[in-house]
Order: C-alpha cells, then sequence, then structure tokens
C-alpha cells in the first residue's frame, strides 16, 4: 500500500514539475495550473483505485486457493485412512499401531515391514512351540517295581500302606 502511495507522490511530482529536492523552475514558465492538478490528482485516484481492487481480487483468489487445498488436504487424508483399512482388513494378524504414514508409499513401505515382522515373530513362536511339545495325556500307570527291594523293605513298605 506504501509502495502505491509513494508511486502516487512520485507522479504526482512527475506531472506537476517538482522532484524531492523541490520545485523544478524553468525560466519563463509559471507552475501548473489548478486544472491540472485536479487532472493528475484524479487519475491517480483511479489508479489507487484499480490497484486495491486488484489487492482484493489477489486476495479472494489467495483465499479460494487455501479453501481448495484444505478441502484437498482432508480428501487426502480420508482416501489414505481407507487404504489403510483395506490393506489391514487384508492382512490377518497385523496390528493396525504398526502401519502408518502419509502417503501411499509411506503406508506401503510401513505395511511391508510390519507383515516381515509378523511373519517372524510367527516363525519364532512355532519353532518355541514344537521344542516345548508335551505329549497329550499322561503315560500309562504302572504299578511300582518292587524287585529291587530287599524282604524286609518289601514288609516295611506293606505295614506302611496298611496303616496309612
Amino acid at each position: 500500500m506504501e509502495e502505491m502511495e509513494t508511486a502516487a507522490q512520485a507522479e504526482t511530482s512527475a506531472s506537476t514539475g517538482t522532484a524531492e529536492s523541490g520545485p523544478v523552475k524553468n525560466q519563463g514558465e509559471t507552475g501548473p495550473s489548478g486544472e491540472d492538478l485536479s487532472a493528475a490528482l484524479e487519475a491517480l485516484e483511479a489508479k489507487l483505485g484499480e490497484a486495491q481492487a486488484e489487492l482484493e481480487r489477489e486476495r479472494a483468489m489467495r483465499l479460494a486457493a487455501e479453501s481448495a487445498s484444505q478441502r484437498v488436504q482432508g480428501e487426502l487424508s480420508e482416501a489414505l485412512r481407507r487404504y489403510r483399512d483395506a490393506l489391514l482388513a487384508g492382512a490377518d494378524g497385523i496390528p493396525g499401531e504398526l502401519v502408518q504414514g502419509t502417503t501411499v508409499a509411506e503406508l506401503d513401505d510401513s505395511f511391508r515391514k510390519a507383515r516381515a515382522l509378523v511373519e517372524r515373530l510367527r516363525s519364532q513362536l512355532e519353532a518355541a512351540a514344537r521344542k516345548e511339545r508335551v505329549p497329550s495325556g499322561a503315560p500309562p500307570r504302572k504299578p511300582a517295581d518292587l524287585s529291587a527291594l530287599t524282604p524286609q523293605q518289601k514288609i516295611a513298605l506293606g505295614l506302611q500302606k496298611r496303616s496309612g
């Protein structure tokens, strides 16, 4: 705005024959008439009005562009959220916390890493489960082998079972 006023003052100075150092005096000439000054002022006011109108148009265009940008950004965020949900729906066992990103490429990369991690953990858990496998059911019961006991130990064991 100040630039326009400065330009207007410079143009007024040029049309009235004055410069910043003061009026320019030509020999034998008098200063501009009041009508010339009025016409120059009206021309400058018209230019100022045009510049202000152009400024308002530019502001309106900027606001419209910002609004459109925000709308597109919202649509992009929604599309990315839906894409992420579709990836997770098609992949069993991958936690959603592992799949993050703000672009399709970031989501794909994150999903690929999450799937690799889940597969690695799954194989490690299966290997550990195979090592610690316990057969189902209990082994069949067998009576105690008393053949190694002496006759006295056998009598003591029999008395112990009877009393207790």
